[in-house]
């Protein structure tokens, strides 16, 4: 884990990092994203694993500007090196989204407010080139930008399987208003598909190809779709057929935003655990989500 806020005092982007060990149940301190030529603190930026040893860390905020550059974390050796990517990204970027493709490149999309820029949409990192480079590709048809989206790439056996399923997101401005729109990408552009049921923004999506290969659909959650409400009702959307299609499922328990879903096993059972995040009420508690 690196980066992100400091919890004392006013919020403040830290270039920290420290690994979690899960045999021990225990956090240990490492030296921090410091010892490359990119030392900026980051907060809102992306961490994508590639392998066993590599880590892209890309775009975020220092806390005053957004971000443009990016690093490769190299934990292959007994002190974790970094090392500067060849190009920096096209614009800044916060609040985006880095989705790794089956061709070994990661997807980014969005982070920019209000761009008018069309081709700055999204682009492709690819790792193959000295310390991986960045270039251009495709737009929304809409021309609209997004933050605080969900791209989640589609798993299965559809003839959708392997593009990526952009969702929901604030466009417009920079408070922004939460967007029903959704985008499939896949060979270098990105097609206009089904609405969300609902608007959303702040929410949580997972390809439930994550528990079980025969399923391919999407379940999106939560969020927020004013701004200031948070969102307890779910949707999938489903691949199969065309360009897809939107189903309604069973709501949460509570309404959370900027939170996280993640398969976990029970009794030999595998569900989807939501937690944490903000809720519509102050609680603990966490939940399960049964895809059969």
């Amino acid at each position: 884990m690196t980066g992100g806020y400091t919890a004392a005092g006013p919020a403040t982007p830290t270039s920290s990092a420290e690994f979690y060990d899960p045999g021990a149940d225990a956090f240990a301190s490492t030296t921090g994203i410091t010892t490359g030529t990119v030392t900026a603190a980051r907060a809102r930026h992306i961490a994508v694993f590639f392998n066993t040893t590599t880590i892209l860390i890309a775009g975020g905020t220092d806390g005053a500007t957004n971000l443009n550059t990016a690093i490769k974390y190299d934990i292959n050796t007994a002190t974790p090196t970094t090392a500067n990517v060849s190009t920096t990204m096209a614009q800044p970027r916060a609040n985006f989204t880095g989705t790794l493709l089956g061709s070994g490149s990661v997807l980014i999309v969005g982070g920019k407010t209000g761009t008018t820029v069309a081709d700055l949409t999204a682009e492709l990192f690819a790792p193959s080139t000295g310390n991986g480079t960045f270039s251009d590709t495709g737009v929304f048809p809409s021309g609209e930008d997004k933050r605080s989206h969900t791209a989640v790439l589609i798993g299965g056996m559809s003839g959708n399987a392997g593009k990526v399923l952009v969702s929901g997101g604030v466009t417009g401005t920079a408070a922004g208003t939460p967007s029903i729109t959704q985008f499939l990408y896949g060979g270098g552009a990105f097609t206009a598909i089904a609405d969300l049921g609902t608007a959303r923004s702040n929410h949580a999506a997972l390809s439930l190809s994550a528990i079980s290969s025969s399923n391919d659909t999407v379940l999106i959650c939560g969020g927020t779709s004013t701004g200031s409400d948070t969102l307890s009702s779910c949707e999938r959307y489903d691949p199969a057929v065309g360009t897809g299609t939107q189903v309604p499922t069973d709501s949460m328990l509570e309404g959370r935003k900027d939170f996280g879903l993640a398969p976990i096993t029970i009794s030999s059972i595998v569900e989807i655990l939501a937690g944490g995040g903000t809720p519509a009420a102050p609680s603990a508690f966490a939940e399960t989500y049964n895809a059969n």
